[in-house]
């Protein structure tokens, strides 16, 4: 599906609808990370060193890397939660994202938490509703439907 970007009433995802969809996909993202790590047994020793700590860290990287770039760039064009909420992200033109294109948002995403989580709250005040990482990697949070 594309959308006329030229309407008056574009449907952008809300700061809402995003928020919402981000909690799903952090509880999806949470229990899969607990899984590998439980597999790796990087969860279960007494002491953990910073050696772990970090191999934790990187994997749950690549994992939410994976996760996010492989559905955002699929015909779904949506992570879980943003299925669930009714959204779908596009590229400035309503198209379908690549790979690369989703990967460079996903990574940006770590430049819109480090600036004090600023990067998000862009959503509220940019007129296409985008976030730092969406400006960055040329992307749009649409609604499917009318729901608010």
């Amino acid at each position: 599906m594309t959308f006329n970007l030229e309407q008056s009433s574009v449907p952008y995802a809300s700061f809402w609808q995003r928020v919402i969809a981000a909690l799903i996909d952090s509880v999806i993202l949470s229990i899969i990370n607990s899984l590998v790590n439980r597999i790796f047994n990087l969860a279960t020793s007494a002491t953990i060193n910073l050696k772990e700590i970090i191999l934790q860290g990187l994997i749950g990287l690549m994992i939410g890397w994976i996760y996010y770039s492989l559905q955002e760039s699929s015909s779904k064009r949506a992570t879980l939660g943003k299925r669930v909420m009714g959204l779908q992200v596009t590229d400035l033109n309503g198209r379908q994202i690549s790979f690369w294109r989703s990967t460079a948002r996903y990574f940006s995403t770590l430049l819109s938490a480090l600036l004090l989580c600023v990067g998000y709250l862009m959503v509220l005040f940019n007129p296409k509703r985008q976030a730092l990482h969406d400006l960055i990697a040329g992307t749009l949070v649409m609604r499917l439907s009318s729901r608010d």
